[in-house]
């Protein structure tokens, strides 16, 4: 049986000259604790000569090693140290020739000037010789020492901050320095018409960079095709990935010059990935931008997952809730893989990198307890896949935009967002644009020149939260991130620093819950089934009934009364023909109705006509639409998501499924039916019936602390199925409305288990 893979993965920083036993008595430890990955990461404080026979010797007993003990996946860092790209600055120092260049200008004598710079530490990552040369000196040595594990043991490379913006600053008169690469400027003049130097005097002039829309996209794509696009080929040759992450992702500024475009740069990496290092403790400070940036690769790449760089900068007294905190939230955004950072064989390293410290090794005295950390990872890393709502994309520009803050507000509004690269197209009912000392909405064109009215005016107006957390006096909580799901699986991420019992709305259900201090709380997404089809009523004014199919084509049938006159009907200018016996209804209905064939009904509205003249009495409708559909008003259907919405004219049992933990600490647990009767059962064994309140089920210990199966059986009364406008306009039978059903409330779509 093949062993679960650990979403944990430390950074293993080798450090000293380590002999194969110290190496074997590390991995053992991490392995005994749950640990399946492994990176092999040259640092400072390692004193073997890189990338020599004596290096790939001690690589050699990682891997062998890691094999032996039973590790699902070895990760190679590709550089020692950081920005890759350079083989220890070789490259650059022995071929000059591959030297990053940088487009310098400088005034003189009240004239600007530019010259082309290089930078002799740093390699031109947009050159693809360069590439190539760094490819041959790095992966090429790696695949042929350890080809035989590459695509089995070995997964991928993990490419560190490579940057096309990693400048110079020796020369102090330069007023800016821009990323560059040869043919540059005829690039810019086929783009634009314009000269480039006359572009950026101009700017300069002007105080505007206007013309870094061009060389920003110019640059990213050199970017992408030279060195995302090709490593990663190159990877998959071995059927190996390429991940690790950009620079400086946390800033619009900074990452367009570090990148051309990230989000465009970051798409070609096969498993994409972001830094986040600072561990922000803070709604108002976390990266949004950096999260942003990694969810719009990741579900670009078909949603598979990603890799996160955390934790680097430490402290190191983060607490395990912090840290739990953190890998929370990069699995909101699709990651699925946490490189832990550093797991330095010894601290040696901190003799030259002295400012920052967080190991994850043995040094940690809660190091024992590594397994729950990693069992409550994967369970974080479970969701990373998932599909996630997203009802406001927010564009990201090839020019700087103070995006953070509008991302910001967004995630303390409790909305929905995602980012969009410059000519990406989305679903999403609203694309926001930062630009001009405004929130622009792309669609409509106005504009909102601060928060409170780009609330007011546009978001509060649409429906654009499908959950919601308030406090119990209906208060806004702005000191949580909320992430729902397309199953309607909802998960709230506390940054406050108090446990406090809170309210989630969703699908018109409120819960009460508790959230712990820093804490991370799932609501399942349940999966809410049917036992018979819905139906829809038809209500006739002048022997005519319209109603609306939204979304996609709906297959539905039509039951004719066959008693007491039998209608004659059209639908959409069409006889409707009906002559097999009903068994969708329940028993007393089916013996005197018939029903059509299957009917497709395509989005839009539809007529159904009565020809002849029948009473539709009360409680032997005419007619009823039946099918896979929700009901909305009364007239309008849409196609049915197993969410349980759009029931209110349905009758017959709704089951309610979700897989979810059990609170360990617990003896029962109850919900709100509607005093409608139901029966639970957990992993298909019932633990009772109740028809009354109060409506709590007494949980067998076994249960507690288990992920377990759960499915509440609701039982709604036959009274649904005749509607409401029958009762409600018949002046003439005043009984009629004294003793109508009582259906005129909304059919909750599910019950939150409430544990006790």
């Amino acid at each position: 049986m093949a062993t679960p893979e650990n979403p944990l993965i430390p950074m293993g920083a080798i450090t000293g000259k380590p002999k194969r036993d110290a190496i074997a008595e590390n991995l053992r430890a991490y392995r005994e604790k749950g640990i399946t990955q492994f990176m092999i990461y040259p640092r400072s404080g390692c004193e073997l000569e890189y990338l020599s026979e004596e290096w790939f010797l001690a690589c050699r007993n990682i891997i062998e090693e890691a094999q032996q003990a039973g590790f699902t996946s070895i990760w190679i860092y590709d550089e020692f140290n950081w920005p890759s790209g350079t083989c220890n600055k070789a490259i650059p120092q022995k071929h000059p020739e591959y030297a990053m260049n940088q487009l310098c200008i400088y005034k003189e004598d009240d004239k600007y000037n530019f010259i082309v710079r290089k930078n002799k530490n740093m390699t031109d990552l947009m050159n693809p010789e360069a590439v190539d040369c760094f490819i041959e000196m790095t992966h090429e040595l790696y695949a042929r020492h350890f080809g035989e594990y590459m695509g089995s043991l070995i997964k991928g490379f993990f490419t560190d901050e490579p940057d096309i913006a990693f400048f110079s600053y020796e020369n102090k008169e330069d007023v800016l320095r821009l990323p560059y690469y040869n043919g540059l400027e005829n690039d810019y003049f086929n783009e634009t018409g314009n000269e480039l130097h006359e572009d950026i005097i101009s700017g300069l002039k002007n105080n505007s960079d206007f013309y870094q829309h061009t060389t920003n996209r110019l640059c990213a794509e050199k970017f992408r095709l030279n060195f995302a696009k090709k490593i990663s080929a190159w990877c998959a040759k071995y059927n190996m990935v390429l991940t690790g992450h950009l620079m400086n992702e946390f800033s619009s500024e900074k990452a367009l010059k570090c990148n051309g475009h990230p989000l465009v740069v970051l798409r070609e990496f096969s498993l994409p990935g972001i830094d986040e290092i600072f561990t922000h403790q803070k709604i108002e400070s976390i990266e949004w931008l950096t999260f942003g940036t990694a969810m719009n690769a990741i579900e670009n790449n078909g949603n598979k997952g990603g890799l996160a760089e955390l934790f680097a900068l430490g402290p190191c007294d983060l607490t395990p809730s912090q840290i739990r905190r953190q890998i929370w939230l990069a699995a909101m955004f699709g990651i699925n893989k946490y490189a832990m950072a550093v797991a330095a064989l010894d601290h040696r390293g901190n003799a030259e990198k002295s400012i920052y410290f967080n190991p994850f090794s043995r040094t940690q005295p809660w190091f024992s307890l590594y397994d729950k950390l990693g069992e409550d990872a994967a369970k974080a890393a479970s969701f990373a896949t998932k599909t996630r709502e997203k009802k406001i994309a927010v564009r990201y520009p090839y020019t700087p935009a103070p995006l953070t803050d509008l991302l910001k507000h967004l995630t303390q509004e409790q909305y929905a967002w995602s980012l969009i690269a410059p000519d990406e197209e989305t679903e999403c009912e609203i694309v926001l644009v930062a630009e001009n000392g405004g929130i622009r909405e792309e669609k409509t064109n106005k504009t909102f020149f601060d928060f409170q009215r780009l609330e007011h005016d546009l978001l509060s107006k649409k429906n654009l939260r499908s959950a919601w957390i308030s406090a119990e006096n209906t208060a806004p909580v702005r000191d949580i991130f909320l992430r729902t799901f397309t199953d309607g699986t909802c998960i709230v991420i506390d940054f406050s620093e108090n446990s406090r019992e809170l309210i989630l709305k969703r699908k018109g259900v409120s819960s009460k819950f508790t959230l712990t201090a820093g804490g991370v709380m799932v609501f399942p997404g349940w999966e809410v089934k049917l036992d018979r089809p819905n139906t829809l009523r038809p209500h006739f004014t002048d022997n005519r009934f319209t109603f609306t199919v939204t979304g996609q084509t709906i297959n539905v049938r039509l039951a004719l009364r066959n008693y007491a006159g039998k209608p004659e009907i059209i639908l959409d200018g069409k006889k409707v023909s009906a002559e097999d016996q009903c068994t969708e209804f329940p028993q007393g209905f089916n013996e005197i109705y018939l029903t059509s064939n299957m009917i497709s009904l395509a989005p839009g509205t539809h007529a159904i006509e009565l020809e002849n003249d029948v009473e539709d009495l009360p409680y032997l409708p005419l007619l009823w639409l039946t099918g896979e559909f929700s009901c909305h008003n009364h007239q309008t259907i849409s196609p049915y998501n197993n969410d349980g919405l759009g029931l209110d004219s349905y009758a017959g049992s709704v089951s309610q499924h979700a897989t979810l933990t059990i609170p360990r600490e617990t003896s029962m647990v109850s919900f709100e039916t509607q005093q409608l009767p139901a029966e639970l059962l957990i992993n298909g064994v019932l633990l009772g019936k109740c028809l009354w309140g109060p409506f709590f089920w007494k949980i067998p210990q076994e249960y507690c602390g288990k992920e377990v199966e759960l499915k509440l059986i609701r039982y709604t009364t036959c009274g649904r199925i005749f509607g409401k406008t029958i009762f409600t306009e018949n002046s003439s039978a005043p009984w009629l409305t004294e003793f109508k059903p009582s259906n005129s409330e909304k059919l909750v779509p599910f019950c939150e288990a409430i544990w006790r």
